[in-house]
């Protein structure tokens, strides 16, 4: 063997220089290397203090701290920084370790490895390279980072076919594709020369506009923007409010245009898109296409009725339904309109506002509506734009039982007010009682004005009309009959008023008149009439020591023809600050005065004569909070025993036969038995216990407990009798709640009589 080496040795460690030497293996490998170890007969190279490694034909370098060489087996090891360049390959190589089996013509790499290839960019904790087939397996956390493709890349394991430019994953894999499109897959394929991606398995895309695409299997142009997927589900929104769902069969969809063509398509828009979360509104078809400005479902069907087993209450089949975006319209081509899968109406032509759209006349969808007393029905509103600020819905509504209904909503915004009004007539509906049909009908209407005064956060008047033909109206046509923000709160009374608001900063003021309609019993005595009222407040002062509020409330009602009353209240009082004592006791109390001023005619508690009178009532509360925090357990637990003291020198009117009720959550109120025009009389002690439990790690789990009750000195009959106030000793009144999540909560109240027999 002939080695030519140029060695240059140290000739002493004190002058401490390093000359360079120069080793070349004239079969495989040259060195040049700071420092050489030559051993085993020549056979075992040992290259230190960094230096390079080339092969003989200079196609491959190797740049790195040490080199082992065995040159019996023709392997090479190299370590520390290490440097790849194959100069013929035209890849770039480094890592922390490498091993060069010169004979296999393979390289081994482990630990922060990294390849470039012509603008990708492979890291990966361990690399298999074989020089003669050209192909990259990485393995370990693996990245590649496409920067002319602009794709990215994770996985497990990939497969770099450097000659086909064909890389393939295995097992789970992620990535981002044109740095746009979120994906995850598994075994994918990358055709780089084709710009070409594909997966035989499930995956799941999201765009950057919150568009995820689920699909059983794809091929996608990195260049066009262009999927081509079998088994698609496209969410828009994803995981938001107002989430729609797209399923197709298969499709091709242009990412970058939004054209597509698809497939057995079935669209399943978000259930509150006409305002009746229990719909499921939805469009199935035997193919669509689309763009950003249109859809096309060819054969589709449409419907919003809830989904159940059997057919739909009812649905709109066509030959073709298009969504014109632009127009914001549904366009039914030979359109029928099916009642349970039966056509009873067929359009040559039918189109209809879509849902985003608030004002533009046309057809709303149809509704089927089922009562215990009318039977089904169906209605199919239309909608008519009247002008800017002036729109009116008219919903013609049919009866299986021959009733024909006709309601009309009219709406009317102006700059400084609203109105609207709903009125309906009814034909051929037979009330109770009565001997053949007749025609029934109501109107509700409703004003508000904003007036717009200075020095006023509000100044507003409200008006209130409420009208029916037959009394048992409102029992019979339901809420899916009637608007539900225009109907009254109670189905056997009606209210009629005019209300003047004023609110400022430093008072609250309002007045009006009000009309009660009860619907029942004479004509002579259903009707209330509040003319009129007033209500004023104001805070006095509030400082260190307390709060002073004045309130002042007036009215004069006539009601059952003769009974006319009429009284004003003046309140004041005054609450302190809490005060703390030294051991814990968290301590108030507040000063009331009353001023009842009345007169009345046919009444059963006011006199015919004017009549003031002056009330006042003290009250003393304490309460002893005792809290432990349970940091094992992540608990938060509080008791807090309470008492209330309450004292008023005052006689009071006759409420014995009033209904009241009073339980744990509204014993301690100042007003618990709800009066505006008397005091609590006598001297009365409150005494009652709060126990609560919260969990730190769900602030929506909770237990709760309250007891109390009410002890007095002497039985005062005139306070309701069903509340047990008026004996010595009351009932105990208790509550338990248990709150296990923000909509699940379970709630006891009770009440046990004072001889803990009675529950």
């Amino acid at each position: 063997m002939k080695n030519k080496f140029k060695i240059i040795l140290y000739f002493t460690l004190c002058f401490n220089i390093v000359f360079f030497t120069y080793v070349k293996s004239n079969e495989q490998f040259n060195f040049d290397v700071t420092e050489i170890e030559i051993t085993n007969e020549g056979n075992y190279y040992k290259g230190l203090k960094r230096g390079i490694a080339s092969t003989n034909d200079g196609n491959i370098i190797i740049k790195a701290d040490t080199f082992d060489y065995n040159k019996i087996t023709n392997i090479l090891k190299a370590s520390g920084n290490v440097i790849v360049d194959d100069l013929k390959k035209g890849i770039i190589i480094t890592s922390k370790n490498i091993t060069y089996f010169k004979n296999n013509e393979k390289i081994f790499t482990e630990g922060n490895s990294k390849a470039t290839y012509d603008g990708t960019i492979i890291i990966a904790n361990k690399f298999d390279y074989d020089i003669k087939k050209n192909v990259l397996i990485a393995n370990e956390n693996v990245k590649v980072d496409d920067t002319i493709k602009n794709n990215i890349v994770y996985a497990k394991k990939i497969t770099y076919l450097k000659n086909e430019e064909k890389i393939l994953t295995t097992g789970t894999t992620e990535g981002i594709l044109n740095l746009k499109y979120k994906f995850n897959s598994q075994n994918i394929i990358i055709y780089r020369n084709k710009n070409l991606v594909k997966s035989s398995y499930f995956t799941s895309i999201t765009d950057n506009n919150s568009t995820k695409y689920n699909l059983d299997n794809f091929v996608y142009n990195t260049e066009d923007e262009v999927l081509k997927a079998k088994g698609v589900e496209i969410i828009t929104n994803y995981l938001k409010l107002k989430s729609d769902k797209f399923n197709f069969s298969s499709g091709f969809f242009n990412l970058k245009t939004y054209e597509f063509l698809g497939e057995e398509t079935a669209v399943t828009v978000h259930k509150d898109i006409f305002d009746v979360s229990e719909n499921d509104p939805r469009i199935v078809g035997t193919s669509s296409s689309g763009n950003k400005d249109e859809i096309v479902v060819n054969k589709g069907i449409f419907t919003s009725c809830k989904k159940n087993e059997n057919c739909p209450a009812w649905s709109i089949k066509a030959k073709k339904i298009k969504h014109d975006k632009k127009s914001k319209q549904l366009i039914y081509d030979q359109a029928f309109l099916n009642l349970y899968d039966i056509p009873v109406l067929y359009f040559p032509k039918f189109f209809h506002p879509d849902p985003t759209v608030k004002r533009q006349s046309g057809f709303l969808q149809p509704q089927i509506n089922q009562s215990d007393l009318l039977g089904s029905s169906l209605h199919t509103p239309y909608f008519y734009a009247i002008s800017d600020n002036r729109d009116l819905t008219i919903k013609p509504v049919l009866f299986d039982s021959n009733i024909l209904m006709l309601q009309n909503e009219y709406r009317q915004v102006n700059k400084n007010s609203t109105f609207v009004a709903d009125f309906n007539l009814i034909n051929g509906y037979k009330p109770k009682g009565a001997t053949k049909k007749k025609s029934v009908g109501h109107l509700f209407a409703k004003y508000n004005l904003s007036l717009g005064l200075d020095n006023f956060n509000k100044s507003n008047i409200d008006i209130t009309l409420e009208k029916v033909t037959n009394d048992g109206y409102l029992s019979v046509f339901d809420n899916n009959l009637i608007d539900m923000a225009l109907k009254p709160i109670n189905n056997s009374e009606l209210k009629s008023a005019i209300k003047l608001t004023l609110d400022n900063d430093q008072y609250n003021f309002n007045s009006g008149l009000e009309v009660y309609e009860t619907l029942s019993g004479t004509n002579s005595d259903r009707y209330q009439y509040v003319f009129p009222y007033y209500n004023f407040s104001r805070n006095l002062f509030s400082n260190s020591i307390g709060t002073l509020g004045f309130q002042s409330t007036g009215s004069n009602n006539l009601n059952n023809t003769n009974n006319l009353k009429t009284e004003v209240l003046n309140d004041l009082n005054f609450n302190s600050i809490d005060y703390f004592s030294e051991i814990g006791f968290k301590n108030n109390f507040g000063i009331y005065l009353k001023n009842l001023n009345s007169v009345a005619k046919n009444d059963n508690l006011y006199k015919s004569s004017p009549q003031s009178e002056i009330m006042n009532l003290f009250e003393i509360n304490s309460s002893l909070p005792m809290i432990k925090n349970d940091m094992e357990n992540q608990t938060f637990s509080s008791i807090t025993p309470k008492f209330s003291l309450r004292f008023s020198p005052n006689d009071m009117k006759d409420f014995n036969n009033v209904e009241r009720i009073i339980d744990a959550n509204n014993i301690f109120n100042i007003n618990r038995l709800g009066l505006s025009n008397s005091f609590e009389a006598g001297k009365s002690l409150s005494l009652g216990m709060n126990y609560k439990k919260e969990y730190l790690d769900n602030i929506n789990k909770h237990f709760e407990l309250d007891l109390a009750s009410v002890f007095r000195d002497k039985e005062e009959n005139k306070i309701p009798n069903e509340t047990t106030l008026n004996k010595k000793t009351s009932n105990i009144f208790g509550g338990i709640k248990q709150s296990f999540s923000e909509n699940f909560e379970i709630s006891y109240d009770f009440s046990l009589d004072n001889n803990l027999k009675n529950l």
